[in-house]
Order: structure tokens, then sequence, then C-alpha cells
């Protein structure tokens, strides 16, 4: 399910704590592939909000997961036998999200800080997203919208 929110992480990180622990626990070492663009600060912070949500829980980069970083342009790159040898990946904005939902079958994607996933193409609808993707939408208030039209 995508829960609207303004840049949380957390619907995001409850659907992979979910999706990955059992009963609390790790079984295994998770491959997590993280796609984003460049360095924008605003996608930095997002990545960096996910990986402390995750130590948070008790999970450690090294021990119950692993992230590969790559920019978005690179996904095409990848052959898909590589790609589908990750466990997640997790799509930072909404050109990462739309390329990797292309360019993977199976391998579930959750995507954060994408703006309108709907209307983007992302998923059916907001509460039934379909096929291997999910995330959080960053659904702004129209009067905030507004404002940053103004200037």
């Amino acid at each position: 399910m995508i829960k609207k929110n303004n840049l949380s992480l957390g619907g995001v990180l409850i659907l992979l704590v979910a999706l990955f622990i059992p009963n609390g626990l790790m079984a295994k070492t998770y491959n997590i592939l993280v796609v984003k663009r460049s360095n924008l600060e605003i996608y930095e912070s997002g990545l960096s909000g996910f990986i402390a949500a995750l130590n948070e829980k008790g999970l450690a980069e090294g021990v119950n997961f692993t992230l590969d970083k790559i920019d978005l342009e690179q996904v095409k790159d990848i052959p898909l036998s590589r790609l589908m040898t990750y466990d997640l990946i997790y799509a930072i904005g909404t050109e990462a999200a739309k390329i990797t939902k292309e360019t993977t079958g199976t391998v579930p994607i959750v995507f954060s800080l994408v703006l309108d996933p709907l209307g983007g193409g992302l998923v059916k609808s907001l509460s039934v997203p379909g096929a291997n993707i999910t995330g959080a939408a960053l659904i702004l208030p129209v009067r905030i919208e507004l404002e940053n039209f103004k200037t």
C-alpha cells in the first residue's frame, strides 16, 4: 500500500521490514540495490533516512544487508541476470522508479520521494499498486504547491 506523506520514509521502512524480517529476525544478508539520480541533496537525505531507520531496527549494513548504489542511468547497462540477484530495489525519485520498473521483471521495488506515482504510471492505484512495486508518495498540500509556484 502506498502511504501519503511528506518526506517520511516510515511507510517504506515498515514495508521493507515486513517483507524481509520474519518474526523480527533476518535469516540471511539481503542485497539491496539503491537507484537514484546522482547526488542530489534531497535524495541523499532520503537514503540516509532509509539506512538510519534500518539501523534503528537493529539491522546493520554488511551484516543483515548490503547496499549497492548506482545512478539511474546505469540501470539500463546492468544485465537483467545481474539485476535479478537483488532481493530489493530501493528507487529514490520518479525517474529512478520508472527506469527500474521498466528494466526489472520480478525484483520487488520500493520507491520514495515520488510526487505522483499514479499519474506517472508507476502504479495502477494508490490503494493497490500492483505488480512488484510499491512505496511512499510525496504528496504536498495544494497550498504548499501554490506557494512554491509563486516563488
